[in-house]
Parts: C-alpha cells; structure tokens; sequence
C-alpha cells in the first residue's frame, strides 16, 4: 500500500514523465487500506461483526506513518459487539528499529 502512495509518486516524479506522473496520480487516488474504505470512504463502521473476546490492538508503524490510517481500525473494533477493546500502553509507539534512521 505505502509503495503505491508513497514510492510509486516518488519514482513518478523523479522520471520527469508527465505521463506516468498522471497514470500514478490516478492509481494512488484509488488505492485504499481496507479498514480506511470501509470507515472514510464508505461511511461503514458497523459491518455486523460478532466476537465475544477481549482484543487489544496495535497499530503497526506502516499503518500510523506511512499509511496515516488514523482511527479507522478502531471503529471497526468499537463497533464489533460482544468484543471488549483492551488499551495498550503506548500503542502508538514504533520500536527503535522501526523508525527511521537519521
């Protein structure tokens, strides 16, 4: 998904390709994390789903900076019923290794 958004609009611009900057500009318009469809660009949050466990999430370091998905996996989690949504502590937080070097 970051490759579309992120790497694909870089080598677009980079080539110099009116182009092929215009064919890339319309593939990342509408290239889509599912939850971030589903949520922004559909309007769905409740998708009927039924799980009567605990779950904690953690949003992966792609997800909160290179995708910028935001809340959208949560609010499909808020909306499962049956499911009780456990915070982690820093959550948002990248391990070392995954931030990038200097």
């Amino acid at each position: 998904m970051a490759t579309i958004r992120d790497q694909y609009r870089r080598i677009a611009e980079r080539s110099g390709d009116r182009w092929f900057r215009a064919a890339v500009a319309e593939l990342v318009a509408r290239t889509f994390e599912l939850a971030q469809f589903l949520v922004e660009e559909l309007g769905v949050v409740d998708v009927g789903a039924y799980y009567p466990h605990s779950v904690s999430y953690h949003p992966t370091c792609h997800s909160l900076r290179m995708l910028r998905l935001g809340d959208a996996p949560l609010a499909l989690l808020r909306a499962v019923r049956g499911l009780t949504l456990t915070p982690l502590p820093d959550a948002e937080s990248c391990w070392a290794s995954a931030e990038p070097s200097p």
